[in-house]
């Protein structure tokens, strides 16, 4: 998960950095968009979700949701090939 959030993370800062304002994004990790979605305590992931809540404020409107793995084949792969380089 930690590798999801970091992930995340990345793609909010450089999205905002495109000037956009308005943003949805999409995981294949339901645990991850249902705390995002619904916080929860978690003492364990309690830095990553802070920073996650850090980067989905600089949007006027974000919002996460989840998609299965297996309709997001494409993304799926070309993650893939991103970590492997």
């Amino acid at each position: 998960m930690l590798k999801l959030k970091l992930g995340l993370c990345w793609e909010m800062k450089e999205t905002r950095q495109f000037g956009v304002n308005e943003a949805c994004f999409e995981s294949d990790c339901q645990q991850l968009t249902r705390l995002i979605q619904t916080p929860q305590e978690w003492p364990a992931l309690g830095p990553e979700l802070d920073e996650i809540d850090f980067f989905s404020s600089e949007f006027s409107s974000f919002t996460i949701r989840f998609i299965r793995r297996a309709e997001n084949v494409r993304v799926d792969c070309l993650s893939k090939a991103g970590r492997s380089r």
